[in-house]
């Protein structure tokens, strides 16, 4: 028996050290798919809370639009405004237009009308079709608006450049003998009988030549 053991004993230590290396590898095993488990659970509790702050971005954003549209309501009696929302954008590569859907109450919403934002002049009404107004953007070609500018007091017409990638108008028109402020603010003169005075169109980017 003592022989017999003396050589089985180095078979007996063998399968007991692999024994214990396949317990310690399920072991590892277990806790790396604990790990994997919690991993997951973490990247979806992230994915989660980003998704949650992009929409109280959104309607902070939107709080902002809205407390600066009833400011301008209060600072400009003489408009009258009716609320409306972007239901459909222009995918054509010459024009510029957004469709609204309105919510005009007891208002009469015609074409010709201007449209505007907090921030400024966004276009005018160009027809009317199955109850969305389709707005004519600025930045449509189409589109020209008498404007002056604020510090300079230079006048001239802002005319859409159409370019997709660019939110851009042209000033046409102005007086040279009078330099032009870069920066200075471009408002509408109120002299066509299209878009109310004072309403600012954008900015002015001097180019260099």
């Amino acid at each position: 028996n003592q022989t017999v053991w003396r050589w089985t004993a180095p078979l007996h230590d063998f399968v007991s050290a692999q024994a214990h290396g396949v317990k310690t590898i399920w072991a590892d095993y277990l806790s790396l798919q604990n790990v994997s488990a919690e991993n997951a659970r973490l990247r979806a509790e992230n994915e989660r809370l980003q998704l949650l702050r992009v929409r109280m971005q959104r309607l902070e954003s939107e709080k902002r639009r809205l407390a600066n549209l009833l400011d301008l309501g209060e600072q400009r009696k003489d408009l009258r405004l009716a609320v409306a929302h972007v239901r459909r954008r222009s995918n054509s590569p010459y024009f510029r237009t957004i469709g609204l859907k309105l919510d005009t109450g007891s208002m009469a919403i015609e074409t010709g009308m201007p449209v505007l934002a907090a921030e400024g002049l966004v276009g005018q009404i160009s027809r009317m079709s199955s109850g969305l107004a389709e707005v004519l953007l600025l930045t449509d070609p189409r589109t020209a608006v008498d404007v002056v500018l604020e510090k300079s007091r230079v006048r001239g017409v802002a005319v859409g450049n159409g370019d997709p990638r660019e939110h851009t108008m042209t000033l046409k028109y102005l007086d040279r003998t009078v330099p032009v402020i870069d920066g200075e603010q471009v408002v509408t003169t109120g002299d066509d009988g299209r878009f109310p005075a004072d309403i600012r169109v954008g900015t002015v980017h001097v180019a260099l030549d």
